[in-house]
């Protein structure tokens, strides 16, 4: 079965109280490293306890949540993209859509020789893009 934590995090859209809250409610498993100052809000950085995912949360000068990316050993690359296949709408390769309450993400990974990255973000951006 695939850990929870390798699953894609769907926080495009909420701001930086809703983030930590989520985190904290959901994957207790991360720990926020670093945390940046109130002026520095470019991204909240969650490592895993085992040291094998990392989660960074991007946010807009808003303060809102633009897009994720969870970095993961590659070990769990198989087991997330049949997941992925299977619980998501496929978009093109290694690319997916997912309707989750009022907000549809398009989920992507990329692959490198030691690791996956796993991007989320909103559809359609609504002006929030990298």
């Amino acid at each position: 079965m695939l850990p929870v934590e390798v699953i894609a995090q769907f926080l495009p859209g909420m701001n930086q109280s809703q983030v930590g809250m989520h985190m904290e409610e959901t994957f207790r498993e991360f720990v926020l490293r670093n945390p940046p100052n109130v002026d520095e809000l470019d991204f909240l950085k969650y490592e895993h306890i085992s040291g094998d995912k990392t989660l960074l949360v991007f946010m807009t000068e808003c303060g809102i949540c633009s897009f994720t990316r969870l970095m993961v050993d590659i070990d769990y690359l198989e087991e997330t993209v049949d997941m992925y296949n299977r619980e998501y709408q496929p978009a093109g390769e290694n690319m997916w859509t997912v309707k989750r309450e009022e907000y549809e993400y398009i989920v992507s990974l990329d692959q490198s020789e030691w690791l996956f990255t796993v991007t989320v973000r909103l559809k359609g951006g609504d002006g929030m893009t990298e």
